[in-house]
């Protein structure tokens, strides 16, 4: 039975080496690209069976920022859900520091006394940072 990684890779390589369907032998260029590139050194498959150089000038060809590795597509999926947290957690502090404000001035009024001065302008300062946050 085939790992389900390695019968995506297989499946890969037929797909992108239709145009090359008359060569018998396995294309390095396109192992390289689907394979993600040379982890530990060596291709995902047929290590041995296809020339290192031509791995290699795969690699030198492969510009940077076109980086579609499963890792980089992980880590930047990972990151976006990352955000999305910390957006929706940042939403929430600003609720529950508006909730204080409100039950400590609503507080005070119930009780018919006047808010110190101290606590109006720290009330006032953290109101003013958590609008500063960059979400």
């Amino acid at each position: 039975m085939v790992s389900r990684k390695a019968q995506k890779i297989v499946d890969d390589y037929a797909a992108k080496s239709t145009e090359n369907s008359g060569q018998q032998e396995l294309d390095g260029k396109v192992l390289y690209k689907i394979s993600g590139g040379m982890r530990h050194g060596r291709v995902a498959i047929a290590n041995g069976a296809v020339k290192k150089a031509d791995v290699l000038s795969a690699a030198k060809e492969k510009s940077v920022a076109s980086s579609n590795s499963a890792s980089y597509r992980s880590m930047a999926e990972e990151n976006r859900q990352l955000q999305q947290a910390n957006r929706g957690l940042h939403e929430r502090v600003d609720q529950l520091g508006e909730l204080t404000n409100d039950l400590i001035l609503n507080l005070y009024s119930d009780l018919g006394k006047e808010v110190p001065a101290g606590l109006k302008s720290r009330l006032a300062a953290l109101t003013a940072n958590a609008s500063m946050i960059v979400t």
